[in-house]
């Protein structure tokens, strides 16, 4: 018998129990009366241990998923999931006439994207001095996810101030900071680390507490022994940071450094790296699909690097192989370097398809 029994062996050991006990139960054909007994002992057990097995696996975090795995995250750890964000920043407000006057909560700014118009809400009513050309306004998205986070640029006011209904508005730094609900796997991934960086003050432990701030979901630390700072660099998911998600960790990561610890929190960037592939594929394979898949590929590795990580020629080459089964060879020609790491310690290396140019050849 398995380590967990089936059906039928379940049917078997009733089967046995019932004739142990009467030798003369003989008739166990399909309807019978003691086809039915039998059959209904093992059907109950069987349900039984599904439930027992279910329930034995919610008391692991390797097991444990959606709301049983809150429930442990919370009795356990006494935390939480991370929540859905939305991305924040700073607008510039600039002036068009003199005077002073406020800026009230809640003023509407709206960015077009990519067809896609998103809203953005200023968090804190700001003062616009009598001496004030140019005031920052906090703001924040109106939606959750990812799709908030978008580049720097010149943003439109929609509620425009009374007394100064032709200022203007952009920012200099991207929006950052907002995500989806933390999946069950990132989930467990963050209680690793929790568990390996109960010593505050380690490179591990301020990496961890960098990241336990809903909506950064990258983070690197970088120690400069000659000043004596730690500077902790920050991303959303898409590898981009400003000044308001630094400040996020910057308030969470007290709980985290040594006492008399000096660290910096800077936001991170994305810095595209161009690639030429050299991939050979099997004979009559479709290269446009290939092509497609291939960069999808080598995209999401790119997306899995944080700031300051290096990418590797192999890896990129194995993410070319797992695209297709079509691909016979992968060779990473540009840069020809075996590890590209971002220009500056802030950056993260990233891929995108317009920047990838793939060089096929069909096998003979």
């Amino acid at each position: 018998m398995g380590e967990v029994s089936t059906f039928e062996e379940l049917y078997s050991a009733a089967k046995a129990e019932m004739q142990s006990r009467n030798p003369g139960l003989v008739d166990f054909r399909e309807g019978s009366v003691n086809d039915a007994v039998a059959g209904a002992g093992a059907l109950l057990a069987e349900e039984v241990i599904r439930v027992v097995l279910d329930r034995f696996s919610e008391l692991f975090f390797a097991t444990a998923e959606g709301a049983a795995l809150d429930a442990l995250l919370l009795d356990r750890l006494n935390e939480t999931r991370h929540p859905a964000t939305a991305a924040i920043g700073t607008v510039q407000w600039t002036r068009d006439v003199a005077g002073a006057y406020t800026i009230p909560l809640g003023t509407t700014f709206t960015r077009t994207v990519g067809g896609e118009t998103l809203t953005f809400l200023s968090t804190s009513a700001v003062e616009m001095g009598v001496a004030d050309t140019v005031v920052n306004v906090p703001v924040e998205a109106s939606a959750l996810g990812r799709a908030s986070n978008v580049p720097s640029g010149v943003i439109a006011i929609t509620d425009t101030a009374a007394e100064d209904p032709g200022a203007t508005a952009a920012h200099a730094q991207p929006m950052a900071g907002g995500a989806p609900q933390e999946t069950d796997d990132q989930v467990r991934e963050r209680v690793k680390n929790l568990y390996t960086s109960q010593r505050r003050g380690t490179v591990p432990a301020l990496k961890t507490g960098a990241t336990s701030v809903p909506g950064v979901s990258f983070a690197t630390v970088v120690e400069d022994f000659d000043n004596g700072v730690v500077y902790i660099y920050v991303g959303d998911v898409d590898a981009m940071g400003n000044d308001a998600l630094a400040a996020l960790v910057d308030a969470e990561i007290v709980n985290w450094r040594s006492a008399g610890q000096r660290v910096v929190v800077l936001g991170a960037a994305p810095e595209v790296v161009p690639l030429v592939l050299e991939i050979i594929v099997k004979a009559g394979t479709d290269q446009a699909q290939a092509s497609a898949d291939i960069k999808d590929s080598v995209v999401a590795y790119g997306a899995s690097l944080g700031p300051g990580g290096a990418s590797y020629a192999s890896q990129v080459e194995r993410a070319c192989h797992d695209a297709s089964d079509s691909v016979v060879s992968a060779r990473q020609s540009t840069p020809p370097t075996q590890s590209t790491a971002a220009v500056l310690a802030q950056n993260a290396v990233r891929f995108d398809g317009a920047s990838i140019t793939i060089n096929f050849t069909a096998e003979t």
